[in-house]
């Protein structure tokens, strides 16, 4: 019994109780590893909604000292949630670490299905979601909202995917 109540309070099913809580007071940058879980994509072709369905297979990076993934072919899902400030509506912008990602997309639920934000050194900078050397990606949290994040990545060279959110 004892083993069942670790496996399920250390379960990737609980991402949920791991969401970052935004505050309009952040003045720096978040770090996100503590509070991503990620899903190694071999066959490239999951959609988001077969990496929810897949959820109990993701690994916690929280432990880890970086999300890097070395030289691999695999597409790599990440996921997170966000918790927006209680009182205020609050602009964000989610930063890979690492410039040269191929492809990144993050997704994330809206109104009549998956919202995507593209972005990676193979695409014009008029196809990414923001101007910037790495690829960066605006949000807004209305206040008190949750929201789960799902990102997408893969490279030709070392697949890094540590990332920051911005104030």
């Amino acid at each position: 019994m004892l083993l069942v109540i670790l496996y399920l309070s250390a379960s990737p099913t609980h991402a949920t109780d791991r969401s970052l809580q935004l505050s309009v007071d952040q003045t720096e940058a978040l770090r996100l590893q503590p509070n991503v879980y990620y899903l190694r994509d071999s066959s490239r072709r999951l959609s988001p909604d077969q990496v929810l369905a897949r959820r109990a297979e993701m690994q916690s990076a929280a432990a880890d000292p970086d999300i890097n993934f070395g030289y691999t072919s695999d597409r790599v899902w990440l996921l997170f949630e966000l918790q927006g400030d209680p009182q205020e509506t609050t602009d964000w912008i989610v930063e890979m670490l690492y410039p040269s990602l191929d492809r990144i997309t993050l997704y994330q639920q809206g109104k009549n299905g998956w919202e995507v934000q593209r972005s990676g050194d193979v695409l014009p900078s008029s196809e990414r979601s923001l101007v910037h050397r790495s690829a960066a990606f605006p949000l807004q949290l209305a206040s008190g909202e949750r929201r789960l994040i799902l990102m997408s990545g893969e490279s030709a060279g070392s697949l890094s995917l540590d990332a920051l959110i911005w104030p």
